[in-house]
């Protein structure tokens, strides 16, 4: 059995997923209005249980979309949609949990995503080296690739001094967090030894920790254990791992030191990523992965954990399209959502040009991003991203401060 949250943002979207389930159009026209709501998918679900869920929503006030072949009594098991609210949902599991033919499963997920939920929007921050990052706005991540041929600055910041510099004007722009990184992942890369890995980034490290304009988080951006923990020793605060913290001995080093981590998702390595994708349901196959990999984590004491989709990284553009439309799925994980859509190649292949001429599509990108519940956003523009995610914000914050004051007025 599987739980899954769903977002329509359209009615069109919710007759879709409805029709794709086996409801009959009656049935679709009846629902699709209650579908703007809080929803949940639910797979794999007994047909009697099915049915009792039905019952007990109905009775709350809300709905639950099934298959025309429940009513036949049919499936051993199936697939519903449950449409409602968080005060309905916290009723409904109780009710469940007195409930036979699988209800109580049903309960404990509802009841265990309520609770999560619950705690992570009282801890919207985290104390990353002495330093409070709050999630209630945009944190921007700067990049900084001392590599000699990332897919866009490549060869730039190869020397220290450079790449110093680089990383001073990022914080001056704005950024919250620096990504140093000494190994391009574009598609088609080779790996890199860790000895050069480590002889790009050491001298760059030490340069930041000795500066005083340099006082925020640093982020390593590797997958190589030993790179990870001689940075971290030298000063590093985050462990930004593109194979999703996948080793063991990256774990361990991550809960040793007791450092967050930036869990990501990538289809094949970057060498093979981008060799025809496949997938039976984007989303919910990095989904599967990332809950998978927190729950590992968390059982082996890592505590302060950040999730990202892995755009670019082994997905079509339609794919990438697709995560982030659905990026408020991503809730249910629990945790801060980081976005890379900076100068990528699926923005060229939509708006024409070469990365350098990407930078509108990268800001339009974040901004859907930050208005599907992003969190961070790892770009090489930091000035311009900052004003464009700041401005978005404000936007959003009227639009949620609005909407308590009518629930306060109605009270």
């Amino acid at each position: 059995m599987k739980l899954r949250q769903r977002y329509f943002n359209f009615q069109e979207d919710a007759e879709a997923a409805f029709a794709a389930i086996g409801c009959d159009d009656a049935g679709i026209q009846i629902m699709k209005e209650k579908a703007l709501f809080c929803c949940f998918e639910l797979k794999d679900i007994s047909l009697r249980a099915a049915i009792i869920l039905k019952q007990e929503m109905m009775a709350l006030g809300g709905e639950v979309v099934v298959s025309r072949e429940v009513m036949t009594l049919q499936p051993e098991k199936t697939t519903v949609i449950i449409l409602g609210t968080e005060k309905q949902y916290a009723k409904l599991w109780q009710k469940l949990a007195q409930q036979p033919f699988g209800c109580k499963e049903v309960a404990l997920l509802l009841k265990e995503y309520l609770e999560r939920k619950k705690a992570a929007s009282e801890k919207q921050e985290f104390d990353i080296g002495g330093k409070k990052i709050s999630f209630a706005k945009p944190v921007i991540m700067g990049i900084v690739n001392i590599t000699p041929d990332s897919f866009f600055d490549g060869g730039k910041y190869l020397n220290t001094e450079a790449a110093v510099q680089h990383a001073k004007q990022l914080v001056a722009d704005g950024a919250d967090i620096l990504d140093l990184g000494a190994e391009s992942t574009k598609p088609g890369s080779d790996p890199v030894k860790e000895e050069e890995e480590l002889r790009r980034l050491l001298p760059v490290l030490d340069a930041l920790q000795e500066s005083p304009e340099i006082k925020v988080p640093i982020s390593i951006d590797t997958y190589k254990p030993a790179v990870a923990e001689a940075c971290i020793k030298r000063g590093a605060h985050i462990i930004n791992d593109i194979t999703g913290m996948q080793n063991p001995k990256m774990r361990e080093i991550a809960a040793q030191y007791r450092v967050p981590i930036i869990i990501m998702h990538m289809q094949g390595s970057p060498k093979t990523m981008q060799e025809n994708p496949q997938y039976v349901n984007v989303v919910d196959d990095i989904l599967d992965f990332l809950q998978q990999q927190i729950q590992v984590c968390h059982g082996e004491g890592i505590r302060q954990i950040i999730c990202d989709p892995g755009i670019g990284f082994g997905k079509t553009v339609k794919q990438n399209l697709e995560i982030l439309n659905r990026l408020k799925e991503f809730e249910m994980l629990h945790v801060p959502l980081m976005i890379g859509t900076s100068r990528k190649s699926f923005i060229g292949k939509i708006v024409g040009g070469n990365a350098d001429d990407r930078l509108e599509g990268t800001i339009a990108s974040n901004v859907v991003a930050l208005a599907n519940n992003g969190h961070i956003f790892r770009v090489h523009d930091v000035k311009q991203c900052r004003r464009a995610l700041d401005m978005t914000a404000a936007i959003l914050r009227v639009k949620r401060e609005s909407k308590e004051e009518r629930k306060e007025k109605a009270a």
